[in-house]
């Protein structure tokens, strides 16, 4: 099962019977938005609306249906359309926090699915991958989907959950085998896998792969490592996360976004400020770089004989 597949599998799950709708660009014929949107005829009680492309609109609908109490998720071929429904985002959605909702009305759920589109798979204008970027204007939870678990986890508390978010889904491995860990503890909005000797492995935004790579090359190194993957959440702490699951005598924080700030930078000050005598590490890639995500060299093996000697 590849990552699409299983988005497709725990989407179906918690949709079900529910009445909410579902629209974008093209979702329901042609290539579906790149294969986002297959199998959704097959939902009872969705109403699937096919709409031009004005993305600024879109999510200004999304927003109302949310303030009038129902339910919508938006389809978008990539991240870098929703430049344009930024005001949207902000400002719409701070008017919502000031008091918008109907009186007497609980307020709804707008979603936004994804694919982050980095350089070389959609031509060299399709780079806008940090959706930390985005999160951070709006102060709202951002989601990249990259684990078998973490899909089910997202999809089925975040889907009619009251507010708006924007789920990812990394375009360079959306076609390829997707990551199946189980996780050995979880939180809201972070997971994880697999049990430390005091070495962890922090994965922000699409890094999960590589945090995988690195735990590896550790024990391969008799030392053991879990991941925590952070998603991008306003009030996380996972100093907090971390401080409650000792021992931590070292730590890797890794964010493969592009944005001069990003959400492993807020982490790794976290991490600094809580446990200043904690070797810590951070692995990210070039600022503004012009490659892709899979053309990025990761130093993992130094790295990782660094970590075993902590």
């Amino acid at each position: 099962m590849n990552l699409l597949d299983a988005f497709h599998h725990h989407f179906q799950r918690a949709i079900g019977d529910r009445h909410v709708l579902l629209f974008g660009e093209n979702i329901d014929n042609g290539s579906m938005l790149s294969g986002l949107g297959k199998g959704l005829a097959s939902l009872p009680n969705a109403t699937i609306l096919n709409v031009g492309n004005c993305e600024l609109t879109h999510v200004g609908t999304g927003m109302g249906i949310m303030i009038e109490g129902g339910h919508a998720i938006l389809f978008v071929k990539q991240l870098d359309f929703l430049l344009l429904a930024l005001d949207q985002m902000v400002n719409t959605l701070n008017s919502v926090r000031a008091g918008a909702p109907v009186a007497g009305r609980p307020l709804g759920s707008f979603t936004i699915v994804t694919y982050l589109c980095d350089q070389g798979y959609q031509g060299p204008q399709s780079s806008m991958v940090d959706l930390t970027g985005f999160a951070s204007l709006g102060a709202f939870p951002g989601f990249l989907l990259q684990e078998f678990h973490q899909i089910e986890s997202v999809l089925r508390t975040q889907l009619f959950a009251p507010g708006f978010r924007i789920l990812g889904i990394p375009q360079g491995i959306s076609r390829q085998p997707v990551a199946h860990e189980v996780p050995t503890g979880s939180g809201d909005g972070w997971r994880i896998y697999g049990t430390s000797d005091g070495v962890w492995i922090v994965s922000c935004h699409s890094t999960f792969a590589q945090a995988l790579e690195l735990r590896k090359m550790l024990e391969a190194r008799a030392t053991k490592a879990a991941i925590l993957q952070a998603d991008i959440l306003p009030g996380l702490s996972v100093a907090e996360v971390l401080g409650s699951h000792r021992p931590v005598r070292a730590a890797v924080v890794m964010d493969d976004a592009k944005g001069l700030v990003k959400w492993g930078d807020l982490v790794v000050r976290q991490m600094a400020l809580a446990s200043p005598r904690v070797p810590l590490f951070f692995l990210d890639r070039p600022r503004n770089d012009a490659v892709g995500q899979d053309q990025i060299t990761w130093p993992l093996e130094s790295l990782a004989d660094q970590l075993a000697k902590q």
